[in-house]
């Protein structure tokens, strides 16, 4: 049986972009070529070396021009397909930009290889809180204890955010937005993953609500969702549990 050969994009030198250009709408083109960058390294359309060499590029660049330049050899099938070449679509009411795996991946290999704020707690609870302005990694260390990690401010923010987690024993409680995505990779050994709603309250409320001794507690209005959460590392005992709201 014969294969049908692969299409593959012709690598060759990027054209030289000229001092100047246009600085209007770089962060959002940033993100539209970065990944269709990510979608012709999953397709085998561009080698590893040549993609991290060009998503470099994507994060340092200053103008359309360069963005540009960076794709300036795919072909129009791969413009049009990539990553949604075409132009970010304006999401309806109440809906948020989706990251294909593609993007996801390649921005977890980004951060995993970015020096990483360590948290560290020998014996005890570890409570840490993450700003916007933070960087979009983190590494949790904690021998004997609970960690509390707060995402929640990170609501209506894009991208991955990662986390890298190591203990012994104790739980790791993950506060997010409502309607964030989280990926859990841990390897545990003794332990579970767990989602919550923050606003369920605890069993003694969650009871009387079932028994309608106390009344349902109103809708609190949801806000969007943070980046995507991805979750590494290795627990020996303990639980991932996930918060939402």
């Amino acid at each position: 049986m014969q294969r049908r050969p692969r299409s593959r994009i012709l690598l060759i030198a990027m054209p030289p972009v000229t001092e100047g250009g246009n600085a209007f709408g770089v962060p959002s083109r940033r993100e539209i070529i970065i990944a269709m960058l990510a979608e012709a390294y999953a397709r085998d359309d561009l080698e590893q070396h040549e993609f991290e060499r060009r998503v470099e590029r994507a994060e340092a660049a200053q103008t359309l021009e360069q963005l540009e330049a960076l794709i300036h050899d795919f072909p129009p099938e791969a413009r049009a397909t990539y990553g949604g070449a075409a132009g970010p679509s304006v999401p309806a009411p109440g809906a948020y930009p989706v990251l294909t795996q593609a993007e996801i991946e390649a921005m977890v290999e980004r951060l995993d290889g970015e020096p990483a704020p360590t948290r560290f707690s020998l014996m005890g609870n570890l409570r840490v809180l993450v700003r916007p302005t933070d960087v979009r990694v983190l590494r949790d260390v904690s021998a004997i204890g609970d960690s509390h990690i707060d995402l929640r401010p990170l609501a209506g923010e894009s991208g991955v955010f990662l986390l890298k987690v190591v203990a012994l024993v104790g739980n790791t409680r993950i506060m997010v937005p409502a309607g964030t995505r989280v990926e859990i990779r841990t390897i545990t050994v003794i332990g579970d993953q767990k989602r919550k709603d923050a606003r369920g309250g605890g069993l003694l409320a969650r009871l009387g609500r079932t028994l309608s001794v106390l009344p349902e507690s109103p809708e609190a209005p949801r806000g969007p969702p943070g980046p995507v959460v991805v979750v590494t590392g290795f627990k020996l005992i303990g639980d991932v549990v996930i918060v939402e709201g």
